[in-house]
């Protein structure tokens, strides 16, 4: 999506031609339905298989919030890290690499 926006988009008006707008969404969902059909559950997954049947609600209700926690704080500076990218850096990935290994689950 990133490399679609960065060859067509017009640098002066910010205009995105329908074909790639339709491009870069059908691209999101591909990536969203991948990411929640395989990784997407294994925190839940992971959790449920460590800890012990005694304290798995606590374990289970813990790595849930911490997990929905660091996914509000990564997506609340994305766009401050995308438009860090714009100088030819990629620096999206890492919020969003420090908040998964930071996951207790992980």
């Amino acid at each position: 999506v990133g490399v679609i926006l960065a060859k067509v988009i017009h640098p002066v008006t910010g205009a995105l031609p329908h074909g790639a707008a339709i491009v870069s969404v059908i691209a999101v969902c591909l990536l969203t339905a991948g990411h929640a059909w395989g990784w997407g559950p294994m925190p839940w997954l992971v959790c449920s298989e460590v800890q012990p049947l005694h304290t798995r609600a606590a374990g289970a209700a813990l790595a849930t919030m911490i997990h929905f926690l660091l996914t509000f704080i990564s997506e609340q500076f994305y766009l401050q890290t995308l438009a860090l990218g714009s100088r030819g850096s990629s620096t999206s990935s890492p919020p969003a690499c420090s908040s998964w290994a930071s996951s207790p689950t992980s």
